[in-house]
């Protein structure tokens, strides 16, 4: 075989190989979502805690949570990482926002807010640790975690509780975000009932 010979055959070679990359080997692009709040229709619990100045986290997460990637668990064991379905933020930062803005809301309150230890000196405080929050096999969203409303002064806990919330979803992840959206709604109404039966006799 000629050199040119040689070269005709590498040349369609590389051809073929550039066409099958172009073909078959697209990388299908990140998809990135959001959690979302409460709609406008949920109505405050109460009139107790309107004027109590809350102040939201810290939140802890297990490490297989505190990742970029939306987690699906299937089955008892195993968990589905998805590369491109992505939270737009991080998982505790969207958490901290939907339920500071939830409690606002339940609370009938402008005075709820993210926590920090160096700027605010709130009434109360809403910690909370999750130790799941995903998609169930693609059919659910299951959030647990226990939560503790404390006096900030003393770091003394004024109540503690847990909960297990599920919320139906569809095998897509925009049903599954909404899904969790909604399940952190119903946790957000069980603090926000927490924070009005303490101070209920303090007003």
């Amino acid at each position: 075989m000629t050199m040119k010979m040689k070269a005709c055959v590498w040349m369609g070679i590389l051809g073929m190989t550039l066409l099958l990359t172009a073909c078959f080997g697209k990388t299908p692009p990140s998809r990135f979502y959001a959690l979302s709040a409460m709609d406008g229709e949920d109505v405050p619990i109460g009139k107790a805690a309107t004027e109590i100045r809350v102040g939201v986290g810290p939140v802890g997460l297990p490490d297989y949570l505190d990742r970029p990637q939306i987690v699906i668990r299937q089955g008892a064991n195993r968990l589905i990482v998805d590369e491109f379905h992505r939270w737009g933020g991080t998982l505790e930062e969207e958490l901290l926002r939907i339920l500071t803005e939830n409690l606002g809301r339940l609370l009938g309150s402008d005075r709820v807010r993210i926590y920090s230890e160096e700027l605010d000196t709130p009434d109360c405080r809403v910690r909370l640790n999750l130790q799941r929050f995903e998609g169930v096999d693609h059919r659910a969203a299951l959030l647990k975690a226990s939560w503790a409303i404390v006096e900030p002064r003393t770091n003394r806990p004024l109540k503690t509780r847990e909960g297990l919330f599920r919320a139906p979803a569809a095998d897509e992840y925009d049903s599954l975000v909404n899904a969790m959206s909604a399940a952190l709604a119903v946790l957000s109404r069980e603090i926000a009932a927490d924070i009005e039966s303490l101070y209920s006799g303090k007003r």
